[in-house]
């Protein structure tokens, strides 16, 4: 089939008749180098945009235009959902918008269509969230919280990976005991598997641990007395998947009180890149921080990492020091 559309106006329109195979190529793509979960996470995000499509039944030309995708924002914001029945919020919105800008850049890169559509798509209605990374005290409350569970030393092994690493969940879930290296230290390096890149296409990489997080993972070992295997499993002897690892960090979120705060595994990532950033900002080390946070989390692109590092105008004041300040300390100048 061929999906190539010729365009010849300033502003044109979309052929929306293959519009369902368009995003089943791209799908396809997008499952040649993501882990499983992401690829039925990209579908469900899109399906909002199918299922629109079809009950609102393209217009008599089949024309996809910018007038039709502000229609689609309007019906995504007021869809309820499933699960609390309340319109999209501002962040669920902005998820199904991505991916759909995602998709309309792919085909536009892959010569299905003559120009990106994605541009046409509208902003999230609403106001979008403040994100804050989680304190360190949160996260100290959320360890403990992981040892008062029926699995206490895995547990917090599993957060303080987590925590402690910048790791995915699914990636956590990846780590065998064989290629988990531990130095005189305390410290150490795993192999996890992760994302898949262009440049990274088994995802394979390795990640780094600190004294603090090597701590949790010796006394699980010492625990387990294993020599091989997965590291974190469940009571029957297999791996934790993606699912028993959400299962466990809620669990500790819950019981730790910090709903409010602290709504997932992602957070834990975003908080060990802040985290991280600002203590290489107190050094006076920016460039260093961000390549270190960058190959730690896997990163392809420094933009990539700017999304999770939470730096604001307060963390900027506390530890910039200008050439005024160097020049008054150097006493070049009078104070």
């Amino acid at each position: 089939m061929n999906y190539q559309i010729k365009l010849t106006q300033p502003d044109p329109a979309l052929d929306g008749r293959h519009l369902e195979e368009l995003i089943d190529l791209w799908l396809e793509d997008v499952a040649q180098s993501a882990t499983p979960s992401t690829a039925a996470g990209y579908r469900q995000k899109t399906d909002h945009f199918v299922h629109w499509w079809r009950e609102e039944g393209p217009p008599a030309d089949w024309q996809i235009t910018r007038r039709k995708l502000g229609e689609f924002g309007r019906r995504l914001a007021k869809t309820p959902q499933k699960k609390t029945g309340r319109p999209a919020s501002y962040n669920q919105q902005n998820d199904v918008i991505r991916r759909l800008r995602q998709m309309f850049r792919w085909s536009y890169e892959r010569g299905y269509t003559a120009i990106d559509h994605g541009p046409w798509l509208p902003t999230p209605q609403g106001e979008p969230p403040k994100r804050t990374a989680a304190s360190l005290a949160d996260l100290g409350r959320l360890l403990d919280a992981a040892g008062q569970s029926s699995h206490p030393e895995r547990d917090r092994a599993l957060l303080a990976v987590l925590i402690g690493t910048g790791a995915r969940r699914a990636e956590a879930a990846t780590i065998q005991i064989e290629h988990i290296q531990i130095a005189a230290d305390g410290s150490g390096t795993a192999a996890i598997t992760g994302k898949r890149t262009k440049a990274n296409k088994d995802g394979r990489r390795q990640i780094a641990f600190d004294r603090a997080t090597g701590r949790y993972i010796a006394d699980l070992l010492d625990l387990d007395q294993r020599t091989a295997g997965a590291l974190f499993i469940q009571d029957d002897g297999r791996p934790m998947g993606l699912q028993a690892v959400h299962r466990a960090v809620k669990r500790a979120i819950q019981r730790a009180g910090l709903e409010d705060k602290i709504t997932g595994a992602h957070d834990l990532r975003r908080a060990f890149a802040t985290h991280l950033a600002r203590q290489a900002n107190a050094g006076g080390d920016s460039t260093l921080s961000a390549d270190l946070i960058r190959r730690q989390m896997g990163h392809t692109s420094y933009g990539m990492t700017g999304h999770y590092t939470l730096i604001d105008v307060d963390d900027i004041r506390e530890t910039l020091r200008s050439p005024l300040a160097m020049m008054e300390a150097a006493g070049s100048v009078t104070a």
